[in-house]
């Protein structure tokens, strides 16, 4: 996901790679938030809040470059528009994972 900052920085046009390291640690400090309320979103059955966590995640990630996230946002918030509730847990734990991984990644090349 995560390889280097400097390969980060390329694909994100971010040349300032102190900033993108700031950027990239806010953005897993603040989505982790949106992360757990997927999850409560998804105990309580409220598929729009569902969404809009989701494509949060999505819109970071995209900016950032963080592909694998990006796309398991997307997922999650394509079932939630489609009320595919039987899909949620899978997918939820899809995001959950690749997002975690990726904070991991951060942490050992910040």
């Amino acid at each position: 996901m995560i390889v280097d900052m400097e390969e980060l920085s390329s694909a994100t046009g971010i040349n300032d790679t102190e900033l993108l390291k700031s950027f990239v640690g806010d953005f897993f400090k603040i989505c982790s938030k949106d992360l757990e309320r997927i999850d409560i979103c998804i105990q309580n059955g409220d598929s729009q809040a569902v969404v809009h966590h989701s494509h949060n995640i999505y819109g970071a990630a995209y900016r950032l470059r963080l592909e694998e996230i990006r796309q398991a946002a997307a997922t999650l918030g394509k079932a939630a528009a489609n009320m595919e509730t039987e899909k949620y847990s899978k997918l939820y734990d899809e995001l959950q994972t690749v997002f975690n991984a990726g904070s991991e990644e951060y942490k050992k090349i910040a």
